[in-house]
C-alpha cells in the first residue's frame, strides 16, 4: 500500500527556523520532513513509497527509498503532519485519480468535505480554476501539542488566533503573510 515517505519544504530556511521549525531533516511519526533552501519560488514536494500508480499532482513523486531522519526538538511542539493541501483545477477528478492511484477510498467529513488519506495524513483539495497546471501540492498543516502556547509565543502578527476547524474536535491557526513562510502553512491541535 502507498505511504507518505517524506515532505520537503523548499523555502527560506532562516525564516522557517526563526518561527520555531527545526533545521535540516527530521522525523514526524514515520515521515521525514526537511526544510531546504529554495533556489527559486517556495515549493512543496512529497515522496510516496510502495506506489506505482498515476500521480497527476505537481510536487507528488514516487520515492525510491525511505529517507534517513531522526527526531528533533522543536519550539512549536510539532507532533505530526495533519494534512497536505492540493490546489487543483478539477477537485473531483484529482480526488478520483488519487483514490485509484493510492488504493484508498474517498472520505467525507461531517461538513461534506471530501479528501483522501495516505496513512494518517489527509490530502485536501483546494479549488483553483485559474491554475496553469492540473494540480499541485500547495500547503501543509502540522499537528501540534498546544496551539495556544504557540500563538502566545509567536503573536498575532505571525500566526492567526486559534479557531475551530471545519473538522469537529480540532482547532487551527494559520501563519500570516508577515511570517514570510512562502507556503500556506497551518497548525492544528485536537483540543477543539
Amino acid at each position: 500500500m502507498a505511504r507518505l515517505a517524506y515532505v520537503a519544504l523548499k523555502v527560506s530556511t532562516e525564516t522557517w527556523v526563526s518561527v520555531g521549525f527545526p533545521k535540516g531533516t527530521w522525523r514526524l511519526d514515520a515521515i521525514c520532513v526537511s526544510i531546504e533552501e529554495s533556489k527559486g519560488a517556495p515549493s512543496l514536494d512529497a515522496g510516496i513509497l510502495d506506489h506505482d500508480g498515476e500521480l497527476n499532482v505537481g510536487g507528488l513523486h514516487v520515492a525510491d527509498e525511505q529517507r534517513l531522519c531522526t527526531g528533533s526538538d522543536n519550539a512549536l511542539g510539532l507532533e505530526s503532519i495533519d494534512h497536505l493541501m492540493v490546489r487543483t483545477r478539477e477537485p473531483e477528478s484529482t480526488l478520483q485519480t488519487l483514490s485509484r492511484s493510492f488504493g484508498v477510498l474517498i472520505s467525507s467529513d461531517e461538513n461534506g468535505e471530501r479528501s483522501v488519506w495516505l496513512d494518517s495524513v489527509r490530502i485536501d483539495m483546494v479549488p483553483a480554476p485559474e491554475l496553469s497546471v492540473p494540480a499541485e501540492l500547495w500547503g501543509v498543516a502540522f499537528r501540534v501539542s498546544d496551539i495556544d502556547l504557540v500563538f502566545a509565543r509567536l503573536g498575532g502578527e505571525v500566526i492567526g488566533a486559534p479557531k475551530a476547524a471545519r473538522q469537529r474536535g480540532q482547532r487551527v491557526a494559520v501563519f500570516r503573510g508577515g511570517a514570510e513562510l512562502g507556503l500556506p502553512t497551518a497548525l492544528v491541535d485536537l483540543r477543539g
